[in-house]
């Protein structure tokens, strides 16, 4: 069995105030984009996680965490072996270790037949990690407390998704405490409203907001500078996704970007694949 796990961004991101158990409550709109890392599973009797791509520890990593809270959950001695394929970048706002966890968990319900509820591999989710309960379902949400309490939206993008990843890691415990959000927000801001909009008039995406901007921007210069060349280079909208490092850009969908790839030579570049492309290589 192989399973194609995506990366997301965040289109918006307000951190509303510190929680009394040390987390902080969110206001996000989570969003898959189409580039992949892949997992493949068979059948073993012991649980064992390879790397390919990147050096992770064989233990000591997400999908190893997934996989034996799932097995002791579901009480079945089946193990698997699991290879996974890295292609995004750890630690830059993606998402991509927590959608490995997520597809984990969805790839071994199916591969051991566990009967269990979507409920109880939420819960599992959830208590790894507050984006994984996110990649258990398909389509853009609206993320809050943790960003685990989700309210999926219908909103697509109408624009080629370009993203920088500069192997910059930023420490998301640092990003929040560089915050110092004692106080709390009360005026959140609609980015589903805004996104809506958009659709009509592009220009309101820059009505978007990410408070971890303006740390990771004063403590890497060179994010802002990403963020400025990608409007030089025709960006309808450009943002920083999460807690960074990762640079994303919208871009009209007739406007070729390949040549991106050459200009941030130094960094990872992505393109988003279409969807249709996707289906195509699948068959």
């Amino acid at each position: 069995m192989k399973l194609l796990s995506p990366a997301k961004i965040n289109l918006g991101l307000q951190v509303v105030n510190k929680r009394t158990d040390g987390f902080h409550n969110i206001n996000t709109v989570f969003y898959p984009v189409n580039i992949f890392d892949q997992l493949d599973f068979s059948l073993s009797d012991n649980i064992s996680v390879k790397t390919i791509g990147m050096d992770i520890p064989t233990e000591d990593n997400i999908v190893y965490k997934a996989a034996v809270k799932l097995q002791k959950k579901v009480g079945t001695s089946q193990g698997a072996n699991i290879t996974l394929r890295k292609n995004l970048p750890a630690g830059a706002g993606l998402g991509a270790g927590s959608a490995n966890a997520a597809m984990t968990l969805l790839g071994l319900k199916s591969l051991w037949k566990a009967n269990i509820s979507n409920t109880d591999i939420f819960i599992i989710a959830q208590s790894l990690g507050s984006d994984i309960p996110f990649f258990l379902r398909k389509g853009a949400a609206v993320g809050s407390s943790r960003g685990e309490k989700l309210n999926y939206i219908g909103w697509l993008a109408k624009h080629k998704i370009v993203i920088v990843a500069p192997g910059i890691h930023i420490s998301t415990p640092q990003a929040y405490e560089a915050l110092n959000r004692t106080g709390k927000i009360t005026r959140l801001v609609d980015f589903t409203r805004i996104l809506y909009r958009s659709d009509n008039n592009p220009a309101l995406l820059n009505m978007l907001t990410n408070d971890f901007e303006k740390f990771a921007f004063e403590e890497y210069p060179i994010l802002s500078s990403i963020k400025q060349k990608l409007y030089d280079e025709g960006a309808v909208f450009s943002m920083m996704s999460g807690s960074g490092s990762a640079i994303f850009a919208f871009f009209d969908q007739d406007r070729d970007t390949s040549h991106l790839s050459n200009i941030f030579d130094s960094y990872k570049v992505y393109h988003e694949q279409p969807i249709r492309q996707i289906a195509k290589e699948e068959k």
